[in-house]
């Protein structure tokens, strides 16, 4: 059976049989709580941004069901040559957060997405390799041929001073320019990932890499610990330099699949991919909790979707409630183990784009929606596409009429200054106060 079958409403009425998990009871929201437009995708994250996309920024912005922006800034399109930064795109989403009263989730696409003049310094450490995902070789900085096959050079974020001064740089640049802005919700950690470190996965695609680039394996000198000192290492950058704004990971269970060692390729199982992926998570969460001043974190799972079983599993919505069972995938387990720890959070896939007619969509992001509300979501991407154009060319509709109500529903559920459909005297929570559940 699949996750489909459960639907938006009985989704809905489990989430709101009981408190969201990690509030304590409190019935509070923290600032980056809610629906938030992701331009990741959009017109606004390309490399050209054009001026009529920056008009769009601020018509999104006054959507009452978007508390704020999602912004994964590429790092080669922010700093053109060293220390000559664009602040174009960045400086827009903050003054229309600013006008609109909203909230900016700040983030730095890295490692495939550093500079290209960063990328060519000969002692920076790099290494070609092929994506899992055909999709990020149009997103890297550097994109080549390798025997006809397409390849990223990536820079290797272990072992590899001259990379590491140059992203301290670009992140103490962050911190003077927006560090202090009060429209900053969160600042997303850019980790070593092989996708621009946004999110902890490791997606290379080792066979496909072996065969056209000799000795691959022994260039890019993965190791699982290595891979967990990296983001560490990172994790603490951002800790140091953020001391009073909330810091963000997005976890997952699919890291390195292989590793060099003692000479030779070792492989990993999944229960050692997903230790790895929990290290890296308990990481942040326990270097947060040092210091009792410090805002709780965030921790979110990417690529939210409602049709996949490896990352959803079939929840079980009449038993138990929400977040009493443990989820049946690794994905979502990752962050239902900390729900108490943190904030949790979710991208969403892009809707839009699937073939199919629009009444077909809509229950498709209802089902995605629910399933994310279910696993303790308190506060959800979504992709540009779906928020405010209408199609994935940054022309059209805005806002993307067919999925209001349902984006709007799910914002009810996690926004501040929106009502809550529970009341919460305990941690065995009572049912609705007599709202309307979607």
């Amino acid at each position: 059976t699949g996750v489909m079958k459960w639907g938006w409403c009985a989704l809905v009425a489990a989430v709101a049989a009981v408190a969201p998990p990690g509030q304590g009871c409190s019935n509070t929201y923290a600032p980056t709580n809610g629906i938030f437009w992701s331009t990741y995708g959009g017109v606004v994250s390309k490399p050209v941004v054009p001026a009529a996309a920056i008009g769009l920024i601020d018509a999104a912005m006054s959507l009452g069901h978007v508390r704020g922006v999602a912004h994964y800034q590429n790092w080669s399109t922010l700093e053109l040559a060293p220390g000559v930064y664009n602040w174009t795109v960045t400086d827009a989403l903050f003054d229309a957060a600013q006008r609109n009263n909203k909230t900016v989730i700040l983030g730095l696409q890295a490692g495939v997405c550093a500079p290209r003049w960063l990328l060519e310094q000969p002692g920076v450490a790099t290494v070609q390799f092929v994506h899992r995902n055909p999709g990020w070789f149009g997103w890297a900085t550097w994109q080549s041929y390798v025997q006809g096959v397409p390849v990223i050079t990536y820079a290797r974020q272990w072992d590899n001073a001259q990379y590491e001064m140059a992203l301290q740089r670009v992140v103490r640049s962050l911190v003077q320019r927006y560090g202090s802005r009060p429209e900053l919700g969160h600042v997303n950690v850019a980790g070593p990932s092989a996708s621009g470190g946004v999110e902890a996965n490791f997606n290379i695609d080792f066979a496909a890499s072996r065969k056209v680039l000799p000795e691959f394996d022994r260039v890019l000198n993965y190791t699982a610990a290595k891979y967990i000192s990296g983001w560490a290492q990172q994790i603490d950058l951002y800790l140091a330099a953020f001391p009073k704004v909330r810091v963000a990971m997005a976890t997952h269970d699919q890291t390195g699949d292989f590793g060099w060692e003692n000479g030779g390729v070792v492989q990993y199982t999944e229960d050692a991919k997903m230790n790895t992926a929990r290290a890296i998570r308990d990481h942040l969460l326990m270097a947060s909790a040092s210091d009792p001043n410090r805002p709780t974190p965030v921790v979110r799972d990417c690529g939210g979707s409602n049709d996949t079983t490896h990352i959803w599993g079939v929840p079980n919505v009449t038993v138990g409630g929400k977040g009493d069972l443990p989820p049946p995938s690794n994905f979502a387990t990752l962050v239902w183990e900390v729900r108490h720890r943190a904030e949790i959070g979710f991208e969403q896939g892009p809707i839009v784009p699937r073939a199919q007619p629009v009444d077909g969509q809509v229950k498709w992001l209802q089902t995605a929606m629910g399933l994310q509300l279910y696993y303790n979501a308190r506060y959800i991407e979504i992709k540009s596409p779906d928020v405010i154009d209408g199609g994935p060319t940054g022309e059209g509709r805005l806002p993307h009429e067919p999925y209001v109500p349902t984006l709007v529903a799910t914002a009810g559920l996690m926004s501040p200054g929106l009502p809550l459909p529970w009341n919460c005297t305990s941690r065995a929570c009572s049912q609705s106060n007599g709202q309307t559940h979607p």
